[in-house]
């Protein structure tokens, strides 16, 4: 699991949410969330957003974490 997965997945832990109930709350496509929680793919910008709401964070706090990871 890459840093930021790792992220998205505490996050979620966090709020004592599994990844159905997530990806329920987010309105995201439950193979789309593994695939970001796993690292094989990232979050669109409007999909960072919508996780940010539903994980109660600012925008810029995942934003942050993506940028440490791809530069």
């Amino acid at each position: 699991m890459k840093p930021f997965g790792e992220y998205l997945r505490n996050l979620r832990l966090e709020q004592k949410l599994s990844g159905n109930q997530m990806y329920r709350i987010a309105g995201v496509h439950r193979g789309s969330l593994s695939k970001y929680e796993t690292g094989i793919s990232y979050p669109s910008i409007p999909t960072i957003l919508v996780l940010a709401k539903a994980y109660k964070v600012k925008p810029e706090s995942i934003f942050t974490r993506l940028k440490k990871e791809l530069i």
